[in-house]
């Protein structure tokens, strides 16, 4: 709003309508700023708890700035920056002039339909009646459409997050045209698809080796996440429980369960679920497996050795201090285990260590070179053998 005094000067440079003023929903909660060195102040402009002036600067005397406090979303600040740089130049009265669009932004939970009303925030300064024109988009990963109306647009958000939609707008006069700009978030979350258990079968039991490999359906998410499954073993002995959780990326995972605690001839049950980072959802159901001790121990050495090479996953994982990587030889070799952090710079090399051929375990005792305790975060394990195996992990050191 235009003050008396400043009022009164610029009547001396341009003749002013009876009213001036415009009302903007701001959010923040800051005091006002200094006008700058040399630039007049003819008014002030406040809403809510957000404070600014109104400045004029003398040699221009052609348009009005606002000099607002910082808010404490980046987003509110963009937006409103972007809002009052369009924002009430000073008008001659005998002048037709442009309609002003604006840049409006909304958050749509997935799935959800808003009705947008762009004429509702259209401005001409004349008064002229106004009319919605054209409407496009460059990339748009929901739907819109008109109402029967066609001065209101309906969109509909896509069934994930983590994107947004930008549509841009006319409105018109008559005369002139201005465009304007909807900028559309997507909120929410899909949870992830529950998996199905495939191999080995229900009440299987183990008389072939000291591993089994547990394996299931993947998971499907519409977001764009990356999902982890977390695979649960448990055994109860008549007095006492014992569980363990390891985590992969992958749909199989050979365990080691004498290697995790279990006792053999006793039927250990395993699910898997599914994360994405927010939601959970459990396997479609549950599934038991026995390790046969007798039949075990009565087999030849030389068949217990693993035909492939393999290592890990780790466990457990996240992990604090130590976790283990297990590793199956089919011959004699030399093994290195070397581990970076994200930006690839060296942490910790062990080894090489010499192994004959069979199951083994490296274990990291989550300390670096100098002999220090990592931070929390993700570490990638490479394994290298003299036979040429390879083999990444990901690692992750929580505190």
């Amino acid at each position: 709003t235009i003050t008396p005094e400043g009022r009164d000067m610029m009547q001396n440079f341009y003749p002013l309508p009876g009213e001036l003023e415009h009302t903007y929903s701001v959010y923040g909660d800051q005091d006002v700023v200094e006008a700058a060195p040399g630039v007049v102040s003819l008014g002030s402009w406040s809403e809510r708890d957000a404070y600014s002036s109104l400045l004029l600067v003398p040699d221009t005397l052609t348009y009005m700035s606002f000099h607002f406090a910082s808010l404490n979303r980046p987003a509110d600040r963009h937006h409103l920056l972007w809002n009052l740089i369009r924002l009430l130049p000073f008008f001659n009265p005998h002048i037709d002039y442009a309609p002003y669009a604006w840049i409006d932004t909304y958050e749509v939970p997935i799935n959800d339909t808003i009705v947008v009303d762009p004429l509702e925030t259209a401005w001409d300064p004349d008064g002229d009646s106004l009319t919605l024109g054209s409407v496009y988009i460059n990339t748009l990963h929901g739907s819109y459409t008109s109402d029967s109306t066609g001065k209101k647009i309906i969109y509909t958000a896509p069934a994930y997050s983590g994107v947004s939609d930008t549509l841009f707008y006319t409105v018109s006069d008559g005369k002139y045209t201005d465009e304007g700009m909807i900028i559309l978030t997507i909120t929410g979350n899909n949870p992830p698809s529950a998996v199905t258990l495939l191999d080995p079968p229900d009440y299987y039991i183990n008389r072939d080796s000291s591993s089994v490999i547990l394996r299931w359906s993947a998971s499907t998410d519409p977001d764009p996440d990356t999902l982890s499954y977390l695979l649960g073993m448990s055994q109860y002995d008549g007095l006492h429980l014992m569980d363990t959780l390891l985590i992969t990326q992958d749909t199989l995972l050979r365990v080691f369960p004498a290697d995790l605690g279990f006792a053999p001839d006793l039927s250990i049950t395993w699910q898997v679920r599914v994360t994405d980072g927010r939601d959970t959802s459990r396997s479609s159901g549950i599934r038991h497996f026995t390790m046969d001790s007798s039949a075990f121990n009565a087999l030849d050495p030389e068949d217990l050795l693993p035909v492939i090479f393999s290592a890990g996953p780790n466990y457990p994982n996240p992990f604090n201090p130590m976790t283990t990587i297990p590793l199956a030889l089919p011959d004699a070799d030399e093994v290195t285990l070397t581990i970076f952090n994200l930006r690839g710079a060296r942490i910790r090399r062990m080894g090489p260590f010499a192994y004959p051929a069979g199951y083994h375990q490296l274990v990291w005792d989550g300390r670096d070179e100098q002999g220090h305790n990592v931070g929390t975060g993700l570490y990638i394990g490479k394994i290298q053998t003299r036979c040429g195996h390879t083999s990444t992990l990901k690692m992750i050191h929580l505190k």
